[in-house]
C-alpha cells in the first residue's frame, strides 16, 4: 500500500473514532412507538414506558441524582436504576450537562427520569408529551 492509502485509512479511522465518541457523548434519543415511549442513552441502555401506564408528567430542575443501584455513568451520562432523596428508587437516562429533566410517574408509583438534548429540547418534549399521550389514548395524564 502506498503512503497515500495509509493516510486515507488513518483519516477514516480517526473519523469513525470521532463519530463513535461523539455518538456516545451525544444526546439521549427518544422513539415514540404506537404503545410506548422508548428512551435510549449511553452504552446501549434504554427503557420503555407504556403510554397508558403514565399517571403524571413533570418538568423539574435536576436534583442530586444520588447513587446507582443498577446502572452506570460516564463523563456526561447517567443511566439505570438510581436512588436519591427526591424520588427514592427511580429509572434514569440523561445527560448531566442539562439542568432540567422530565419525570414520569407511572400508575404503580414507579418513576422514570430523562432529558433530551438541552434545556430547550427537554422543555419542548415536556410540552409535546400530553398531546402524544392523548393521540395514543391516554388523555388523563396530570401535568405538573
Amino acid at each position: 500500500m502506498g503512503k497515500r492509502n495509509w493516510i486515507l485509512m488513518a483519516a477514516i479511522l480517526i473519523i469513525v473514532t470521532l463519530i463513535s465518541t461523539l455518538n456516545k457523548e451525544g444526546a439521549v434519543t427518544l422513539t415514540y412507538g404506537e404503545e410506548a415511549l422508548t428512551v435510549n442513552g449511553a452504552d446501549g441502555y434504554s427503557f420503555q414506558v407504556a403510554y397508558d401506564e403514565i399517571a403524571s408528567i413533570a418538568l423539574e430542575e435536576l436534583p442530586d441524582l444520588g447513587t446507582a443501584a443498577e446502572g452506570g455513568s460516564d463523563a456526561s451520562f447517567r443511566y439505570g436504576v438510581w436512588e436519591n432523596d427526591a424520588w427514592g428508587d427511580y429509572t434514569l437516562c440523561l445527560t448531566t450537562n442539562v439542568d432540567n429533566c422530565i419525570v414520569l410517574t407511572l400508575r404503580d408509583g414507579s418513576i422514570y427520569v430523562f432529558n433530551y438534548g438541552d434545556e430547550d429540547g427537554t422543555q419542548a418534549v415536556y410540552d409535546d408529551l400530553p398531546g402524544v399521550l392523548a393521540e395514543y389514548g391516554n388523555d388523563w395524564v396530570e401535568a405538573g
